[in-house]
């Protein structure tokens, strides 16, 4: 049980990046034996989760921008749009608090996501 927390800390820090990659790397290969934990590999679906669902959020909140600024809608309509959207907006902030989520785009390594942020903006 003490074994297991331990390994939970070290992948804590590991995420949030308290300590340098290599430093962690080397702590779980010594209190794992070498092996890696299963743990982690529930952890990188749950991000591959993370990054759809905020894909997703994007994808609407610029079709919803799309709809309200570049199309003659009546303004009713343009209002349900624009109050279904903050309620998707609020129920998906609320599905993310509490979440450790990277707002840093751009990490060592990493060149291919800066050149989709660049052709973005």
């Amino acid at each position: 049980m003490r074994k297991k927390i331990i390994i939970q800390e070290i992948n804590s820090w590991k995420e949030s990046r308290m300590l340098p990659e290599q430093y962690c790397d080397y702590l779980l290969a010594l209190y794992c034996k070498g092996e890696l934990p299963p743990a982690n590999l529930n952890k990188t679906w749950s991000d591959k989760k993370d990054i759809l669902s905020g894909l997703l959020i994007g994808a609407l909140f610029a079709f919803i921008v799309f709809l309200n600024y570049f199309t003659e809608i009546p303004i009713r309509m343009q209002m349900l749009v624009t109050t279904i959207s903050i309620i998707a907006f609020g129920l998906a902030v609320r599905r993310f608090i509490g979440r450790k989520i990277i707002f840093q785009i751009m990490a060592p390594g990493k060149a291919g996501t800066l050149y989709v942020f660049l052709f973005i903006n």
